[in-house]
């Protein structure tokens, strides 16, 4: 009987993990069904019966490598959200592409730049003002319910918002400051995205956000440097500060004991005003390469070394502020004499 209760729990395990495994050929094959009627409703016309029947292959949790690509999954769910004026449900699924895609650009710059025509659209119909150089031509109106008209919704945005970004641009490469950079960076990703979607390509806004990117490394390593001279400066004296303060004396026993404790004297007010300022400013230029990372689209870990840094020349400075009592009270026996006999 004692192999009984193992054997039991083994075939619980087993039933288990089937239920937890890969999707029947049965569940596969429904799976396929409910997505297949879905692009049926939608040729329909039937968007309503389309948008339910997607959203319930979009729940399962098999989604790829079951004859049926997530892509085709979520694009049939914006598809059929614009046709149905659902335009905040369409643009959070793209923005869902936009993470789910990220290693494949194609994808994220169809996403992006979907999004951006949205966001700027009436209901789902984007209109195009005249450019520059075409001051008394009509605009331009695109349908982006129609998969048809998106590129050249996008093409139109493109050359509409040129000469402006070129404008950004450069500003920020002759910037002194951060805050050019992270402006011309978000509208240059914007472009690259217009750019890759509707040419395949982004040789020239890919130039543009090197140099831009280099830049940024170039404004914080300066600022890192000018931070470093000014800390540096205010804080050099900072062990000449800690003084020894005698409490009391007394004998004992012929014995001389001194009680005393260790005591760091306020800064100088002008140290302590380069002090603050340079606090101030680490604090700003931490801030700052958040923003320029995110702005350049860069890895989180772009300047992990720099914010290590600027870390510990806060934290240096926050010692050089403090006064009061350093480490406690201590007591100090001294000799001043022989005992008597």
């Amino acid at each position: 009987m004692r192999w009984i209760f193992p054997l039991l729990a083994l075939c619980v395990i087993a039933t288990f993990a089937q239920g937890q495994a890969a999707p029947t050929d049965e569940a596969t094959k429904q799976y396929i069904v409910t997505f297949k009627e879905a692009q049926q409703y939608y040729r329909d016309g039937r968007y309503e019966d389309a948008l339910t029947a997607v959203l319930d292959v979009e729940a399962k949790p098999f989604a790829d490598g079951v004859g049926v690509s997530r892509y085709a999954i979520l694009m049939l769910k914006v598809d059929t959200c614009l046709k149905l004026g659902r335009r905040p449900l369409a643009i959070g699924t793209l923005q869902r592409f936009q993470k789910e895609y990220v290693a494949d650009p194609a994808i994220v710059a169809e996403a992006r730049s979907l999004e951006e025509l949205l966001k700027r659209a009436n209901a789902t119909t984007f209109t195009c003002p005249p450019t520059a150089g075409e001051p008394d031509a009509e605009p331009r109106k695109f349908d982006l319910a129609d998969p048809a008209q998106r590129k050249d919704a996008a093409k139109a945005l493109y050359e509409l918002r040129a000469t402006r970004v070129n404008d950004q641009y450069e500003l920020a490469k002759g910037a002194a400051t951060m805050a050019p950079l992270v402006d011309s960076g978000k509208a240059v990703i914007t472009m690259q995205a217009l750019e890759r979607y509707t040419t395949g390509k982004n040789k020239k806004t890919g130039e543009m956000l090197a140099a831009l990117r280099a830049k940024a490394t170039e404004l914080v390593k300066l600022g890192l440097e000018t931070e470093a001279l000014r800390y540096s400066s205010a804080t050099k004296d900072d062990a000449a500060r800690v003084q020894r303060v005698i409490v009391h004396e007394r004998l004992n026993d012929g014995r001389r004991v001194t009680e005393w404790f260790k005591v760091k004297r306020p800064v100088d007010p002008d140290d302590q005003k380069k002090l603050e300022e340079g606090r101030a400013n680490l604090m700003g230029l931490k801030r700052q390469m958040k923003d320029i990372t995110d702005a350049l689209d860069l890895p989180d870990n772009t300047y992990a070394r720099q914010q290590l840094q600027v870390d510990d020349m806060i934290e240096a400075i926050d010692n050089a502020l403090k006064s009061g009592p350093v480490g406690g009270g201590a007591t100090k026996v001294e000799v001043s004499g022989k005992k008597k006999q």
